[in-house]
């Protein structure tokens, strides 16, 4: 979106274009790394499974980027008790050896 004059700058249109941007950006992280990081279920409610080939660590991070979630992997497989999350959209980044890959959740109740 390309805001022609500054009339044209309102708090949703500003909100819109930043999500946009996201959505850009997650979609381009999910084509090229969906071969080798799987995050599920999401939405998600209590648990989150996170599988990866050489996975290294684990950060989650809620919308204002605090980073509600951390963890060393040494396996293919963690397992995330998510039950005390707030409602809302989280940002899954995994780090393996290919890289670091990153998803967005949706935590429901």
């Amino acid at each position: 979106m390309i805001f022609s004059s500054p009339a044209s700058l309102t708090a949703g249109h500003l909100f819109s274009y930043s999500l946009d941007c996201l959505d850009a950006v997650h979609e381009h992280d999910q084509s090229n790394e969906s071969d080798f990081v799987q995050v599920f279920p999401n939405p998600a409610n209590r648990s989150l499974t996170i599988q990866a080939e050489a996975m290294q660590h684990v950060r989650i991070y809620d919308i204002t980027g605090t980073m509600v979630y951390q963890a060393t992997v040494k396996s293919g497989e963690e397992k995330i008790d998510i039950s005390a999350f707030e409602t809302g959209l989280y940002l899954v980044q995994v780090e393996t050896a290919m890289g670091v890959a990153t998803r967005r959740v949706t935590v429901i109740r």
